[in-house]
């Protein structure tokens, strides 16, 4: 311990008498002071400076859409695909027609594949969220060649 406290005292006393020494001492310390609270800071920048340049994607995107001025042709094609898809989609006032619809449907495929069915057709559940629109379980037997059948579930698909 004599060792350290002498080495302590004589580094005191060479600050004292030495105020070059002192000046590069503050100096040092001074910069450790800057660099240990700009480095956190400088971080901190580097995600803000991300978090900004994303919201500036953001606005440049919607300040182009405010700026376009298609949407009527947008909503008249947005119609167009959506009575399009309902075209595509069978409709049934009840889950009772909505089974023999399926049912007719399944087997008018079959007969265009000249395939040889049996549709048993399960219950039908209500689909959640979805007013008017009905889940039906259908199962296909047949007993066929398999280009017959590859040709079903072509025409299925």
């Amino acid at each position: 311990m004599s060792v350290l406290r002498a080495a302590a005292d004589n580094v005191r006393a060479e600050l004292a008498a030495n105020p070059k020494l002192r000046l590069g001492v503050w100096t040092i310390v001074a910069i450790l002071l800057g660099y240990w609270v700009s480095v956190p800071q400088a971080a901190r920048v580097g995600q803000v400076a991300a978090d900004y340049a994303t919201m500036d994607a953001r606005l440049a995107r919607g300040r182009d859409l405010v700026a376009r001025q298609d949407w009527q042709q947008r909503l008249d094609e947005a119609r167009a695909a959506e009575k399009a898809l309902n075209d595509r989609v069978w409709h049934a006032d009840n889950p009772g027609l909505a089974q023999a619809q399926v049912r007719t449907a399944v087997e008018e495929m079959a007969r265009r594949v000249r395939l040889e069915v049996r549709v048993d057709v399960g219950i039908s559940r209500s689909v959640p969220g979805v007013p008017d629109l009905w889940q039906v379980d259908v199962q296909v037997n047949s007993r066929s060649n398999v280009e017959a059948a590859l040709g079903f579930v072509h025409e299925l698909a």
